[in-house]
């Protein structure tokens, strides 16, 4: 992840002619006392059964450990950050940790068991670092934002961007 984050195209590149403008400044002027919040109970539930088939039931229950085991194996000096992880692995450092969480909650074998039946409300059990134990994760806005927007990139998508939240 800290190469990622440290990469070039973890930034904004715009093209010289698009101009920054504020958040809640837009170019065409929005009428916000008729824009209304979608209601999440209306997205139709996920529907999935778990697969039989013996490689994907040894995929969930051993995956974490086959891929650390796979890892460690061709990069000898892997995990050598914070002390934490399922199982007793070290995955590295909490911004490793919560990558590979993300990797593996959405998964496709794991999705459904871990989301239940308020996955249209987001995961409601993501583990904090106060369950785990560990030091929370704080770094400045700026490292922040190349962080997650080299997540979002690791994750497919194009772009990500923040503003402040107001009244």
């Amino acid at each position: 992840l800290d190469e990622m984050i440290s990469s070039e195209n973890a930034g904004w590149k715009r093209p010289w002619y698009i101009k920054e403008r504020d958040f809640e400044n837009p170019v065409i002027p929005i009428d916000w006392a008729n824009q209304k919040r979608a209601p999440a109970w209306r997205v139709s539930p996920f529907r999935y059964n778990a697969s039989k088939d013996p490689v994907a039931v040894n995929v969930v229950t051993n995956g974490l450990k086959m891929a650390t085991d796979w890892i460690k194996e061709r990069s000898p000096g892997w995990g050598n950050g914070q002390e934490i992880g399922a199982n007793g692995l070290k995955p590295g450092t909490v911004r490793d940790l919560a990558l590979a969480n993300a990797v593996g909650t959405i998964s496709f074998y794991n999705f459904p068991q871990k989301a239940n039946k308020t996955w249209y409300l987001g995961l409601q059990q993501a583990a904090t670092p106060e369950t785990l134990k560990i030091a929370k994760w704080e770094g400045t806005p700026e490292e922040n934002i190349r962080m997650l927007r080299a997540a979002v990139r690791f994750f497919g998508g194009q772009d990500l961007g923040v503003t402040a939240l107001t009244d």
